[in-house]
Parts: C-alpha cells; structure tokens; sequence
C-alpha cells in the first residue's frame, strides 16, 4: 500500500485529495498507483467481479485548491481509452482522453475564475468554483502516476455536506457512459446538489453480507441507494 492519508473515504497524496479512494495500492509494474475504492481486506470476501471493479475509478476525483500559475496530473488508462472530465465547482472547464501511455493533464484557471465564483456564491451552488475537480473515467483501472503543482486541500464549505452512496452494478458503475459523471449516480447527485459515492460494481453487486457490514459501518454518507441487478440471479437464492 502506498504511503498516504486516508480520511473519511478519501486520501491524501502529493497534496491533492483523492476522493471516492480508500487506498492507493502499488502498481507491479512501477507505472503508479492503483486506487481501491474500498478496504483491501474487504476485497479479497466479495465475488470476482467486484474484485477487480473495485479497481476501476468511477466516481474518483483529484480535488484540490490551486495555489500556482498550473499543475500537472499524468494519468493512464490500460484498459481503454478514457475520458477525464475537469471542472471548477460546478463548471466544466476541459475534458481529456486518455490511454495506455501516461498523459500529462494541465490544469489552469479559467481567465473568469472570479465570474465563476461569484456566480456560484450568489446561485448558492454546492460545489465552490474555486475547487479544482479531475474526475477520473469509470473504467480505468490506473490511479494518480503523477501529481506536479502547488495546492491547498479542499475545505468543507467548498463540497456538499450531504453525501449519497450508490451500491449497484454496471449502472451505478456506468456501463456505456463516455466520462464519470454519465452515470445516474453522479446526476442523481448533481440534481439533489450533493456529494457522490459511488459504490458501483459492474456484474458484481451480489449482496454479499460482508458488504452489507461495511456499507451500514461507513459514518460518511446520509443517504443511500441500492441497485439489485439481474446479474445475482445466477449467484444467490431466494432464501
């Protein structure tokens, strides 16, 4: 496991939090750090599927306070080619593809940085423009390579206080969305003006008590949904 903070679901890494990420896991190949978006001795108790989706950063976002000129996330996607979506607050700025090679992301303040502030004060919007959001793609199964740039941490006035936690399968984890934030999840959350986790496990949401245990011990969430989907049929009986 790679040295860094973790606090309420989040972590801390070269000065950025990473959100919606228990830990950061070593890559075999010394390309990076892979985000587990829960314990990894819960893992290890659950089918498969959810196994190595747990892998995968849907709903796992860079935020950050940007306190330099630029920053730089590199950033890689094994799997596929991917889409990695920037916002200030709740204003998306730029979206990136990214693949199999590490691709450097430049992250600069809009030139109506202060526009977009006061728009969102006077809106009473629930994410602070001036929060620098990178929301990583639901299907890469690659974390943070890199992080370059001068930051502060996100402050608890600048994100939501209430928060949703989706469990479900492939749509909460958003099979044939292009960028993270397509998922129902993330607009359900987006229409009630909260802060999302997503727990969602494509073809792996089998209603294991092990995760049951650990969704009800989580104190960082206030609401919550649950997505039966059909791919328990084969796995569990009525019983």
């Amino acid at each position: 496991i790679i040295s860094a903070k973790g606090v309420r679901g989040t972590m801390i890494y070269k000065g950025v939090e990473l959100y919606n990420v228990h830990e950061l896991l070593d890559d075999q190949q010394g390309e990076g750090a892979i985000c587990t978006r829960i314990p990894s001795d819960l893992r290890p108790k659950l089918n498969d599927s959810a196994r190595s989706q747990a892998l995968f950063t849907t709903g796992c976002e860079v935020r950050f306070v940007l306190n330099s000129d630029q920053a730089a996330i590199v950033l890689r996607s094994p799997e596929r080619p991917a889409v990695v979506e920037v916002y200030q607050g709740c204003f998306r700025t730029a979206w990136h593809v990214i693949d199999a090679e590490p691709s450097a992301i430049s992250i600069v303040l809009p030139g109506n940085i202060e526009e977009l502030a006061d728009l969102s004060d006077e809106q009473g919007l629930p994410f602070d423009a001036r929060l620098t959001v990178a929301e990583q793609p639901g299907h890469a199964g690659e974390g943070a390579i890199d992080i370059q740039g001068r930051f502060e941490l996100p402050r608890p006035e600048q994100t939501p206080s209430t928060k949703l936690l989706c469990y479900g399968s492939s749509i909460t984890h958003g099979a044939a969305t292009i960028g993270a934030t397509g998922t129902y999840a993330a607009r359900t959350a987006q229409h009630l003006g909260v802060d999302l986790i997503n727990l969602g496990f494509g073809g792996g949401a089998h209603l294991e008590r092990e995760m049951a245990d650990y969704i009800a011990g989580r104190n960082d969430w206030d609401l919550a949904t649950l997505e039966i989907g059909i791919n328990v049929i084969p796995h569990i009986d009525v019983a």
